[in-house]
C-alpha cells in the first residue's frame, strides 16, 4: 500500500518539488557534474511592498545584464554538449519563447529534454553519463 501511495504523491509533485527532486538526483548521483549544471533564475515575482513601477524597473535591469525569458529549468554541460531540461506537470506546456530557447540550443548541437516525471529525469542522466 506504501507504494500506491507514493506513485501518488509523484504524480501529484508541484513543478518546483520535482525540479528539486531532479536537482538533487543530478547533484547527489553524479558529482563530477556539480560545477557544470545550474539553473539561471529568470522567474521573479514582485518583492513585498515593491511598486508595480519599481517591479517593472528591476526587471527591466535584469533584461539589461543578460535575463532571457524563455530559458530552461535546468542546464548541463557535460563533455562538449549542453543539455537543457524543462519540467512540464499537469497541463503545462512549453511557450513560444521556450520553444525558441531549444531551437536556438539545438541548432548549436544542444540536446533538449521535456520533464514530466521524475523517472524520466533519472533514465536521462543515465543515457547521458553511462551512455545506457
Amino acid at each position: 500500500m506504501v507504494i500506491n501511495i507514493l506513485s501518488i504523491f509523484v504524480q501529484y509533485m508541484t513543478h518546483n518539488q520535482l525540479q528539486q527532486k531532479c536537482w538533487q538526483h543530478l547533484w547527489n548521483e553524479y558529482p563530477t557534474s556539480r560545477y557544470c549544471s545550474w539553473h539561471t533564475k529568470n522567474e521573479d515575482i514582485p518583492h513585498k511592498n515593491e511598486t508595480r513601477k519599481e517591479y517593472v524597473i528591476r526587471r527591466s535591469q535584469d533584461k539589461a545584464i543578460g535575463l532571457l525569458p524563455g530559458v530552461w529549468d535546468l542546464v548541463l554541460y557535460w563533455k562538449g554538449v549542453l543539455h537543457i531540461f524543462d519540467v512540464k506537470v499537469g497541463k503545462d506546456k512549453l511557450s513560444e519563447k521556450q520553444l525558441r530557447f531549444e531551437d536556438a540550443i539545438i541548432a548549436q548541437g544542444g540536446i533538449s529534454y521535456e520533464i514530466n516525471t521524475f523517472d524520466t529525469f533519472v533514465e536521462h542522466c543515465k543515457k547521458i553519463f553511462n551512455g545506457a
